[in-house]
């Protein structure tokens, strides 16, 4: 018998998942690592003329999507499949990892312009039993090319899973 899907059911109904809250997994031990995924990336605010912002995401030294870049309007939310799934391993020794926003410009979708990072927390990574995770939003904003009038926000939702061994 599969009890998950209407036991996560009845969760999401009583209203008790809530980002920044810890969920449940197998039994407790240590981590030594987490995997870090984003969940989503929704535009606020996009900063370019033509009403779109095209972006890629860097994550443990790697660019996704892997080739090309994804689209974002304001008001869209974007998930983790518009950009290839991407992940990354934070060691809980290693500090928090930076998940960076590029603005690129095509057709050269390279490293692109830095727009701002969330961060996975390493404490927050160390403070989980394996299988358990936690989600947070950092919201990335601010002027393309310092003050140059061309305003953008997003915010960026990441999920720590802890890992160990």
């Amino acid at each position: 018998m599969h009890l998950r899907k209407p036991i996560a059911i009845l969760v999401l109904a009583a209203g008790l998942v809530v980002p920044g809250t810890v969920f449940a997994g197998p039994a407790a031990a240590d981590v030594d690592s987490c995997e870090v995924e984003i969940v989503e990336i929704v535009a606020y605010d996009v900063s370019e003329k033509d009403g779109k912002d095209e972006l890629r995401v860097k994550i443990g030294g790697n660019l996704f999507p892997n080739n090309g870049y994804v689209n974002a309007r304001n008001g869209d939310t974007l998930s983790p499949g518009s950009f290839g799934d991407p992940v990354a391993l934070l060691e809980v020794d290693d500090g928090d990892l930076a998940v960076s926003l590029r603005e690129v410009t095509p057709p050269y979708v390279n490293d692109g312009y830095n727009l701002g990072s969330a961060y996975a927390s390493a404490t927050q990574c160390s403070g989980l039993d394996p299988g358990y995770f936690v989600e947070d939003e950092d919201i990335v904003q601010g002027n393309v090319n310092g003050n140059s009038g061309k305003h953008y926000e997003y915010a960026i939702t990441l999920r720590l899973i802890g890992r160990s061994g």
